[in-house]
């Protein structure tokens, strides 16, 4: 199976830009990286090209995060300001070579139904899968918990899968967080297994805490087990808080299989 550290949540104890080379020396090949629109461009193009792993995914603009937003992908009047996102991170990923970009889908917004907003946000991507599939990239759209982000769209597998079907491109594909889907809906093993065609990437953490896996209630052993039987070829990203520390935390996962 195929590792990488979400140095977002993971490294931690050292500033954004040196935990590159920190994941490095960990025995990491691979990143992910939330926002680099909070970042210098030429210097993240730099550090990542230096460092001696790749960035495989990063998240595109989430809007105002302390106003509570998170993304827009699915918010009527806001299909230009999408587009002109998803353009701006696709020359993003071309420069600091991620082929992977989570576009978040948005809270829905008042007075505006479910339905309504799935509608938009199947239409945005849509309009921009061309671009996509021209790049090279795949955009896979995460479902997040609705304890931690009330009435946020895509909050279970099965809207992911919905959307995904309607799209009916190959650059768009789900993004599997075992951790906001163990909160929402269970089932973990056979959701995964039996829809793999329709993921594109999966992220793992512990519940309760989002911290490493054997901590909390997941059985990892046999949920990567099944997922790894079943033909899945992408990545399984770490996206969790160490509880005592990154290093100390990883134990779980011997170094020879931190690196692709």
């Amino acid at each position: 199976m195929k590792f990488a550290a979400n140095i977002s949540f993971m490294f931690s104890e050292w500033p954004a830009l040196e935990r590159f080379k920190q994941a490095a020396e960990a025995g990491f090949t691979h990143v992910e990286f939330l926002f680099p629109e909070e970042h210098d461009l030429d210097e993240l193009e730099r550090t990542v090209k230096n460092s001696g792993v790749e960035m495989i995914l990063f998240d595109s603009d989430r809007g105002d995060f302390a106003r509570g937003e998170r993304g827009y992908m699915c918010h009527p009047g806001q299909e230009g300001r999408f587009q002109a996102g998803m353009e701006d991170a696709l020359r993003v990923a071309e420069r600091l070579g991620a082929h992977l970009i989570n576009p978040l889908a948005g809270l829905v917004p008042a007075g505006v139904s479910v339905d309504s907003a799935k509608s938009v946000a199947i239409e945005n991507l849509r309009s921009v899968a061309p671009q996509a599939e021209s790049a090279g990239v795949t955009l896979c759209i995460e479902g997040l918990n609705t304890i931690d982000n009330p009435t946020y769209l895509i909050d279970r597998s099965s809207v992911g899968f919905e959307i995904v079907d309607a799209v009916a491109s190959p650059a768009v594909k789900y993004l599997y967080d075992a951790y906001h889907m163990q909160i929402m809906e269970g089932n973990l093993t056979a959701t995964v297994t039996g829809n793999l065609d329709k993921i594109g990437h999966i992220q793992i953490s512990d519940v309760p805490g989002r911290h490493e896996p054997g901590s909390g209630e997941i059985h990892y052993p046999n949920l990567l087990s099944a997922i790894d039987a079943a033909g899945y070829s992408g990545y399984i990203s770490l996206e969790y808080r160490p509880a005592n520390g990154t290093l100390e935390g990883l134990d779980w996962l011997p170094r020879e299989r931190r690196a692709n």
